[in-house]
């Protein structure tokens, strides 16, 4: 998995903590700690650290994926601007995320596995984003979509469907505008 989740993971906790709970968290994970947000390293780790993290905060681990994908997607839109300022809203970047973000991501990291996302619109002006990965990241992938989302100051109802309880391989997202009655 790419280095920028396990980098903003362990740099809120330095924010929000500090680096002494660093050094706990990553001793607690049994990871080595040192990562780049260009590099490639073991998914084992990423859930080391997200255990770790969540039981220094006496959190849920979700809890966590979901914190850290919110913010991992503003430092996306920062690093990469190309990818998100052409799209007049979230729902056109969603949409276009296969076809042009994961496969630019392919180009420049050849070994990558990003995961994988079908997006479809709904009746009543939702819309609906599939998430499948062998990570087990759905509420990372969460984080990520509600990010998308802050990013463009809309207030929406995300209604999570997990189709794969228990391992977070496979979920889906309906989006809602703030105040659709949307289907629950």
């Amino acid at each position: 998995m790419l280095g920028l989740v396990y980098v903003e993971l362990l740099a809120e906790l330095e924010r929000t903590a500090s680096l002494d709970v660093v050094d706990r968290v990553v001793a607690r994970a049994g990871v080595r700690g040192a990562y780049t947000a260009f590099g490639s390293y073991p998914d084992a780790d990423a859930h080391a650290l997200i255990h770790a993290v969540a039981a220094e905060r006496g959190e849920a681990p979700e809890a966590v994926q979901r914190s850290c994908g919110r913010r991992l997607f503003a430092r996306f839109a920062g690093h990469h601007p190309e990818w998100v300022a052409p799209h007049a809203d979230p729902i056109a970047l969603l949409e276009q995320l296969e076809d042009h973000v994961h496969a630019s991501v392919r180009m420049v990291y050849a070994d990558s596995d990003p995961p994988r996302f079908d997006g479809v619109r709904l009746d009543g002006g939702g819309f609906r984003l599939t998430y499948r990965s062998h990570r087990g990241l759905a509420a990372l992938a969460e984080g990520l979509l509600r990010g998308a989302f802050d990013h463009y100051g809309l207030d929406v109802r995300i209604d999570v469907h997990l189709e794969a309880p228990g391992d977070g391989t496979h979920a889906r997202f309906d989006v809602w505008p703030a105040g659709a009655a949307g289907a629950a």
